[in-house]
């Protein structure tokens, strides 16, 4: 099976500016076709060519594979935001959420599940943990997540951990499964933030930052900060891409690289190796400046950095 996700445009060489554009609208891109040299798909297989329409989008062409069918067989397009094209053939990791009932927590996990990660949602009941996994796949039952859900323990069992607490119950998480998470890449999503009459304000924890925090508290696992901006709603609506790039920062190479292709296989998103866990601070703080113009604006901005190629 194919899906769509973003291709990776290369390493940072330099940022000229920063574009937080509506995660509504999809980038523009210039003429060209994508996937020469592609092997075909065998029986019962997908076949997808992603093709670039001037600066307006482009229109993606799927072609189901039979036994019996042809090169004359017709294509069935759709009009997409952002191109690109993965290949889910092999079998991806499995990803476990830790306190992922919440909106940013359980939003991720369809997302990813969406694209071939299987997940399982824990939570401290194994009953919501359930309920959760259930709706989601009840809700996008076209799709066919795999999702499960159940407590806590059994979703550090999986093979990479997104820790989806809330930002005070972090190290406290982690540290009762610790033994289970080590060796293990932990992604933390969660940014410490207080509202002070209309202005969102970040706090500074005693480490520096939420990512640091909960990499004491487990050194034996591979922590990275990750998924700060993307909005919970839009992450969550399968029905369109995701438009953002997505800053990463570990102190392990390796860690960071496996965050990087996650992030890749997700429809406009695009993967940024922010450098080393002690950027998480700024990564963290920069997320009250993004919801201060969601309030101001009233949208949902998403950060698009320029002038990376």
């Amino acid at each position: 099976m194919l899906a769509s996700g973003f291709a990776h445009r290369g390493h940072m060489v330099g940022i000229r500016n920063i574009e937080f554009g509506h995660v509504r609208h999809g980038a523009e891109f210039f003429g060209g076709a994508l996937c020469d040299g592609q092997t075909p798909p065998g029986p019962g297989q997908h076949h997808r060519r992603t093709l670039f329409l001037g600066q307006f989008g482009y229109t993606k062409c799927e072609r189901r594979v039979r036994q019996d069918s042809s090169d004359n067989e017709p294509l069935t397009c759709q009009n997409r935001h952002v191109a690109t094209v993965v290949d889910m053939t092999s079998s991806l990791p499995s990803i476990g959420y830790l306190g992922g009932t919440g909106p940013a927590g359980s939003a991720l996990a369809a997302r990813l599940a969406s694209v071939g990660y299987p997940g399982f949602i824990g939570s401290r009941t194994p009953e919501r943990g359930q309920e959760v996994a259930s709706e989601l796949v009840a809700k996008w039952a076209s799709r066919q997540l795999d999702l499960a859900g159940g407590d806590n323990a059994a979703a550090a069992q999986r093979d990479i951990i997104v820790l989806a607490t809330p930002w005070d119950s972090a190290a406290t998480t982690v540290t009762e499964h610790a033994e289970a998470l080590r060796g293990k890449v932990v992604i933390t999503m969660a940014n410490a933030l207080i509202r002070v009459g209309k202005e969102f304000q970040p706090l500074i924890p005693p480490r520096g930052s939420i990512a640091a925090h909960v990499q004491a508290a487990i050194p034996a696992s591979h922590v990275v900060a990750a998924f700060q901006h993307l909005p919970a709603i839009e992450l969550g609506a399968l029905d369109h891409d995701v438009d953002s790039d997505v800053l990463i920062c570990s102190d392990n190479n390796e860690a960071t690289k496996t965050v990087s292709d996650m992030v890749a296989h997700i429809a406009g998103c695009r993967p940024l190796n922010a450098g080393l866990l002690s950027n998480a601070l700024a990564i963290e703080a920069l997320t009250a400046v993004l919801l201060q113009l969601n309030v101001r604006y009233k949208t949902r901005v998403a950060p698009r950095f320029t002038g990376i190629n």
